[in-house]
């Protein structure tokens, strides 16, 4: 019988080279004939806003800081006289801000998608004559505000209930990433945060995440050798009906955090803080939402900020010792 004849291994193709980045700064004038002067990077040739700049059409102008070509954070100054100051998603107002009308009309609070939509305060004359600025303080609905007591009621009920959902269960998911990665003996450094240095360790080093942490939640902050892992399990394994998901609606609703570390507006995505906690075994977590720029659900970057437990190790299912 002859010999079968080998069979040539296939190599994998080579991968792709990493795109040639360049980050510069200067202006950069458009077919359109707007302006753009500040920061600015190229991706194989091709340019685009990166860093902080102003884009000038007109008498218009959007400046603040841009990622990727797309504004995150800034102002938006119309030639009306009206304005924008806040966040940004894709360019539309999204997140907190607040926009100025001419006639000094403001409203202060959640925008999607470029309009009014979320919690917010409407503060404006109701009448050319008055003297004095009334306020319209609720929910809004699509750049609108349904000042009747029951819909707004209901509105404000659906509201929270959404939004107590959507970020409790995302501060739950990323606990349940915590709790793989424990149980696989991995590091959870990307779900920690920094101390900053002790007084004569370097303690006039800037803090490595300064701008992205503590602005959200003071020090300290728990480690990972302070993390029990029994802990973060009985939190995830737990039936719903012993689990309890806090999302602060403000600061002083904290209860198993120090009310005082935290920073960041709360309700607003951006800075949020949720409590988990079991109470038959004495066990909780705080997860803060680190992420500034994008109040998003999706891309919150969670990290724990306090955590407890005063579970017995029996308790959690940990194996009798052997006598």
């Amino acid at each position: 019988m002859a010999p079968k004849k080998a069979v040539a291994s296939e190599e994998a193709p080579p991968s792709p080279p990493p795109p040639a980045v360049e980050h510069k700064c200067g202006e950069l004038k458009l077919p359109s004939g707007s302006v753009y002067v500040g920061e600015y990077r190229t991706v194989d040739g091709v340019k685009e806003y990166h860093g902080k700049g102003t884009l000038a059409q007109g008498c218009e102008f959007l400046e603040g800081e841009w990622n990727e070509g797309d504004l995150l954070h800034g102002r938006y100054a119309f030639q009306s006289g009206a304005s924008y100051e806040g966040q940004f998603y894709h360019n539309a107002f999204h997140g907190q801000g607040i926009y100025t009308w001419p006639e000094g009309k403001t409203y202060e609070g959640t925008f999607a998608n470029g309009a009014m939509d979320g919690w917010g305060r409407l503060t404006l004359k109701t009448l050319p004559q008055a003297a004095q600025m009334s306020t319209f303080e609720g929910v809004f609905t699509q750049g609108a505000y349904d000042s009747n007591y029951d819909r707004q009621q209901s509105l404000q009920g659906d509201f929270e209930e959404s939004y107590t959902s959507t970020w409790g269960g995302s501060a739950l998911q990323a606990l349940q990433r915590i709790n793989d990665a424990l149980t696989q003996g991995q590091p959870i450094d990307g779900f920690l945060l920094p101390n900053p240095p002790a007084e004569g360790e370097g303690a006039d080093e800037p803090h490595p995440q300064g701008d992205h942490s503590t602005a959200v939640f003071a020090p300290p902050y728990p480690t990972q050798e302070s993390l029990r892992a029994d802990g973060v399990a009985a939190l995830c394994s737990s039936p719903e009906e012993e689990r309890e998901i806090h999302v602060l609606r403000a600061k002083d609703d904290a209860t198993h955090t120090s009310a005082s570390q935290i920073r960041a507006k709360q309700f607003v995505g951006c800075g949020q803080v949720v409590e988990i906690s079991v109470p038959s075994k004495n066990t909780h977590v705080a997860l803060a939402n680190c992420n500034t720029r994008r109040p998003l659900p999706d891309v919150a970057e969670w990290r724990v900020v306090s955590f407890f437990c005063e579970m017995p190790e029996q308790a959690a299912g940990a194996p009798k010792k052997k006598k």
